[in-house]
């Protein structure tokens, strides 16, 4: 609050929506970076897209600030009014930021394809022996015979869902591009 006797100053409510547009963006580049394991010190690029030409301009004035503080590289960073992926950028990740701001994230930039391949076979490994592990259980005999129904139904549900993390793991590396 005003000190007393203090007059009022006035409030830019524009700013400060622009300003929560700003942030809104860069936390959510941070936010795909995180969840792509991105490298911290790696710079990625980004195509940022807004329908509204006020908050275009508004974004594209602060572009040092955002490539800074989303770790953007400022030569791979364009401003588009169009909502749509640019055409020449392969696949993307597609953040919808607020109702007419968007991020295209080109996938490449992210990712160490070969590392991910790795890291996904890996995980794929250890998925087929768990699985491997709960089909000798309830396939032994005496255990879907013997065991309470809660258990039999604990172990046929996690069965179930680890071969639903699998066929989503092989669909993943099924997705990447192929090594060169």
């Amino acid at each position: 609050p005003p000190a007393p006797g203090a007059p009022a100053l006035a409030v830019d409510e524009a700013a400060i929506a622009r300003f929560a547009t700003f942030q809104d963006v860069v936390r959510a580049v941070r936010n795909a970076r995180a969840e792509y394991k991105v490298e911290p010190g790696k710079k990625i690029a980004a195509v940022v897209c807004a329908s509204d030409g006020t908050t275009l301009a508004a974004l594209r004035s602060e572009a040092a600030a955002f490539a800074l503080l989303a770790r953007v590289d400022g030569d791979g960073l364009a401003f588009s009014p169009d909502l749509a992926a640019p055409a020449d950028s392969g696949k993307t990740v597609h953040l919808v930021v607020a109702d007419g701001v968007e991020v295209f994230l080109p996938l490449a930039n992210l990712v160490d394809f070969k590392q991910e391949r790795a890291r996904l076979e890996k995980q794929a490994t250890k998925l087929r022996a768990s699985i491997e592990k709960l089909e000798t259980r309830l396939s032994a005999p005496g255990f879907a015979d013997k065991a309470p129904e809660k258990v039999v139904a604990q172990a046929r549900s996690e069965l179930s869902d680890q071969q639903d993390q699998l066929e989503t793991v092989l669909k993943s590396v099924a997705e990447l591009p192929a090594e060169d």
